[in-house]
């Protein structure tokens, strides 16, 4: 399929201009201040015992789902640890950044990245 735009190129009335450094930077997340870090830190400390059954559950059941991974072995093994190792590698990276920022008041800045490697979440202080 050939385009050919000889003509001006019309934009919708509500776009807005960018030089392509600007786009370079224009990225998307959440930054959690030092004290919002601090407020979440001190929420999960002070929670009730609820809140540390839930923790102990999910680490339980993330075993049961490895131990089954392997257990199956083959393709369906493989994509169930590849799932649980991204998803486990996020949170702590996301726990990591608002404990960090807490300590540091620094906060933290908690975005998606495209890269495998980074679990899908990029974490910056």
């Amino acid at each position: 399929m050939e385009m050919c735009y000889d003509g001006a190129l019309v934009m919708p009335s509500s776009y807005a201009v960018m030089s392509e450094e600007e786009m370079t930077y224009v990225e998307g997340g959440k930054f959690f201040s030092g004290a919002y870090c601090r407020q979440i830190v001190l929420a999960l400390g002070c929670a009730s015992g609820g809140v540390l059954m839930s923790l102990a559950t999910g680490a339980a059941i993330i075993s049961k789902l490895i131990r089954y991974a392997k257990f199956v072995g083959g393709l369906i093994g493989w994509a169930i640890n590849l799932v649980v190792g991204i998803t486990v590698s996020a949170v702590g990276k996301i726990a990591y950044g608002i404990g960090y920022g807490a300590a540091t008041n620094r906060g933290v800045h908690i975005s998606p990245s495209p890269a495998p490697w980074e679990s899908f979440v990029s974490v910056s202080f």
